[in-house]
């Protein structure tokens, strides 16, 4: 069993990111490990509207008193419906604290974890922040396993997108996620990779074609030409329900192709999941 840590505002969770966590705990028969991060910044009291099957906070000075709920209560809330969302998806769960969790216990907990889930736009404020925001920047430079971006919306995966351009970390970044979610082995793989002169090096395609082939069936490989950013950003729009697959996040010196810069625009941009790995 794998384990797969969801990052949420303690007090205002993504749900999309709850659901995303659920499909891939039952993907992979993992545990999915609630981490409820919150700040200081953030009002002692909120008045928590509450919607069906929805999670929904916001900060006001009103005053209704019986509106009001404690911050404590409120975690305590989203904690008890994040487990019975797990529950109703057959998803075994567990929380890693119901007081105060910050980024850095996060970063801590993922060295003993399979992956980590997160909103693009966390924040440990009221509102939410511009996607990538800062909190998602830090975790992904910091994180000691992959990083999942979960999609605004999710309809499946059809497609698998590997990034490549012949670093190590590319190469790891594809060999992490095959290994970590081998249940994919019968959906369309397209290898991506952007160059001057638009064609694949051949010693590399066969090379990555014949680990490939060992766990997928369905294999194409693509070169691009022309500049990195805007070539790789026209093909993935032109494309639905993928899973978008990178290697390092501004870590790595040799991974030029997997700039910091497009990262974020990718992340920015696009509403499918993106798997980031570190080398």
């Amino acid at each position: 069993m794998k384990m797969i840590l969801l990052a949420v505002n303690a007090l205002n969770p993504d749900k999309g990111s709850y659901e995303f966590a659920c499909y891939l705990g039952r993907l992979s028969k993992s545990k999915v490990y609630g981490i409820f991060l919150n700040g200081s910044e953030v009002d002692e009291k909120l008045i928590l509207i509450k919607k069906e099957g929805a999670f929904a906070t916001h900060s006001g000075s009103e005053d209704h008193s019986d509106l009001y709920i404690t911050k404590k209560e409120t975690i305590k809330n989203n904690i008890h419906l994040f487990k019975e969302g797990c529950i109703s998806n057959e998803v075994c769960n567990d929380v890693y604290s119901d007081h105060e969790v910050s980024v850095d216990d996060l970063i801590n907990e993922s060295r003993f974890a399979d992956m980590i889930v997160v909103d693009a736009a966390l924040s440990l404020g009221s509102v939410p922040s511009t996607a990538p925001s800062e909190i998602v920047k830090d975790i992904l430079k910091k994180a000691n396993c992959p990083v999942i971006i979960s999609p605004l919306s999710f309809d499946g995966i059809e497609e698998l997108i590997f990034t490549y351009n012949g670093s190590l970390s590319s190469v790891f970044a594809i060999k992490q996620f095959t290994y970590l979610f081998p249940e994919y082995f019968d959906k369309r793989v397209t290898v991506v990779q952007v160059n001057k002169d638009g064609i694949w090096p051949y010693k590399d395609k066969e090379k990555l074609k014949e680990w490939l082939k060992n766990h997928y069936s369905d294999l194409h490989f693509l070169a691009l030409e022309g500049n990195t950013e805007s070539e790789l950003m026209s093909f993935l729009f032109r494309r639905e329900n993928m899973f978008i697959v990178m290697g390092a996040y501004s870590r790595n010196a040799l991974s030029q192709f997997f700039s910091e810069s497009t990262a974020e625009i990718l992340i920015k941009t696009l509403t499918q999941p993106i798997f980031i790995s570190h080398h």
